[in-house]
């Protein structure tokens, strides 16, 4: 380890240097508990980097008219300029090595999702593997958090989570919800039937 600062600013120069080639697809698939349990998808999601604009999304019933929406790449869930490193610790990520740096926010930033509180690299690459925070409002607390992976030599977003746990009169409220993203291709053009 280098220092919180150095490893951060390793961290970010491995993260932009990865172009995305124009053409980026991969499956969503959704869950939610808490009262009752809701499964999404699979839903298969085709965007264009060029625009940043999801081109086509497709589900069990066929294609989904509504083109908008969230996806992991046209919106980042980490936006390294919302954030400055506070501090780091040596850590073990599933078997790796790896780094857990503590972030603050930074100036009037606000990062599209949720703020972060610490991200995690790999010590040897410096590529991200994740990140996660939480938020306390109104009688409840979120944990969120999102793991990294690497597809075809590309690092992108696999999980997404969040956990709702009530405290005071809203004691009662437990909801947990997971979205995965997997199967990414990536392609130089569009194909020009189907997606």
């Amino acid at each position: 380890m280098l220092g919180a600062a150095t490893d951060y600013d390793a961290a970010v120069r491995a993260l932009r240097a990865q172009a995305l080639p124009a053409i980026v697809e991969y499956t969503e698939t959704g869950s939610a508990s808490g009262l009752k349990r809701v499964s999404d998808g699979p839903l298969r999601i085709v965007v264009d980097t060029r625009t940043n604009r999801i081109v086509s999304k497709t589900g069990p019933h066929g294609v989904i008219s509504d083109e908008e929406g969230d996806d992991p790449v046209t919106r980042r869930l980490f936006n390294p300029a919302c954030y400055r490193p506070t501090g780091e610790r040596a850590m073990n990520w599933n078997g790796r090595a790896a780094t857990a740096i503590t972030v603050a926010g930074a100036g009037n930033c606000k990062n599209e999702d949720f703020d972060l509180a610490t991200i995690y690299t790999d010590s040897a690459t410096n590529e991200l593997l994740g990140a996660d925070g939480s938020e306390t409002d109104e009688g409840v607390t979120v944990d969120y958090g999102v793991q990294y992976a690497r597809f075809n030599g590309y690092v992108m977003p696999a999980t997404i989570s969040a956990h709702v746990r009530g405290h005071g009169w809203l004691f009662w409220v437990r909801e947990r919800a997971e979205v995965h993203y997997s199967d990414y291709v990536f392609r130089q053009t569009r194909r020009q039937t189907g997606n």
